[in-house]
């Protein structure tokens, strides 16, 4: 039998930079993008040891990346649309922040 106390949990940050297909002009800046938003979040999470702190960190620094989307654009729909998602999940009580199906019509 183990000693529960001994054993540590190394915790891991995840992120996604979007989907869909990358022109290879951009697949650096995209990789950069990701590997800055995780060492930033990752570095909020053992000064705060706060998961949720974490990912908004992460995701507020690729809001600002101009090789991201997020937060201000997306690939336009096949109707010429922008429509976006947005999740956020406290996992401690799961509690969730949300948007979905938001749409503004390009005028194209």
């Amino acid at each position: 039998m183990t000693n529960m106390a001994q054993n540590t949990i190394e915790p891991v940050l995840l992120i996604h930079g979007g989907a869909g297909d990358i022109p290879e002009s951009k697949v650096q800046g995209k990789l950069d993008g990701i590997r800055k938003a995780v060492c930033l979040g990752y570095e909020k999470l053992k000064d705060t040891g706060c998961v949720l702190e974490a990912t908004q960190t992460a995701v507020e620094y690729m809001e600002e990346d101009d090789n991201f989307n997020a937060g201000r654009g997306s690939v336009l729909t096949t109707q010429g649309e922008i429509e976006m998602e947005a999740l956020i999940v406290d996992g401690r009580d799961i509690k969730v922040g949300k948007s979905t199906g938001c749409k503004k019509n390009t005028g194209t």
